[in-house]
């Protein structure tokens, strides 16, 4: 059974599948990527190989490392309530993702009462990002997949309980900087709740592609029950 049990975990489909198209992946769930500071994150390492590596040198601005946050794994917590807590890199080059997938939580207000950034490039453009809409119920900009549905730009009710998110950028290679869990260069703009796993694609994935990669992550983070009746891995992780 021991033999069976570990072959079929071998078997489980990563993101590591994806090869060169992997351009971050952050992972709360992998103890060795979270570097930290007594109770808080000063740095989250990328596993994509490509060295893009988030962090903060401010204590009172890192979120808080929660070991049993989410299907009994560790999450990044940034709060319930506004704050500048934020995770960030400048001086990148080469960084031109199209889509973000991940897993978090939104732990405050309904309807928004601010921009709270989820993930954000600055000096981009103004919808290089994604963020709530203060004072309603939406994303700022564009369509995104919740929970492998369809997509939409509508993020309360669904987001105010873990989900997955899928969600497409622009190609832009001018991305020298990335902020997770804040809104660009805004103090207290920052996300309110919890971060899981974030996920970044040079190209955009074929659509079983992503479909494998959000049924990698609602097993993963116990969210399998989210995804549609007729999703291909609404009931077992992808294997390869």
């Amino acid at each position: 059974m021991s033999f069976l049990v570990n072959s079929y975990l071998e078997n489980l489909w990563t993101p590591v599948q994806l090869g060169s198209s992997l351009a971050l992946w952050l992972d709360a769930a992998d103890a060795s990527t979270v570097i930290l500071n007594g109770s808080t994150v000063s740095q989250w390492i990328d596993k994509s190989g490509n060295g893009r590596h988030v962090s903060q040198a401010t204590a009172a601005d890192q979120p808080i490392y929660t070991l049993n946050g989410l299907n009994g794994l560790p999450v990044l917590d940034w709060g319930t309530a506004a704050n500048s807590r934020a995770l960030s890199r400048t001086g990148m080059t080469g960084y031109s993702p199209v889509r973000y997938f991940g897993v978090a939580d939104y732990d405050g207000p309904n309807p928004f009462s601010e921009y709270y950034g989820l993930i954000s490039h600055p000096h981009v453009s103004s919808n290089d990002l994604l963020i709530t809409n203060a004072n309603d119920q939406n994303w700022y900009f564009g369509n995104f997949i919740l929970n492998g549905g369809g997509s939409s730009p509508v993020a309360l009710p669904t987001i105010s309980s873990p989900f997955v998110f899928a969600t497409d950028f622009a190609q832009n290679s001018n991305r020298s900087e990335i902020f997770i869990g804040r809104d660009r260069n805004f103090r207290g703009r920052s996300w309110i709740g919890k971060i899981s796993e974030i996920i970044a694609l040079n190209t955009l994935p074929s659509t079983a592609d992503r479909q494998r990669l959000e049924g990698y992550l609602a097993h993963k983070w116990g969210l399998a029950s989210n995804l549609p009746s007729d999703h291909p891995y609404k009931t077992s992780p992808p294997t390869v």
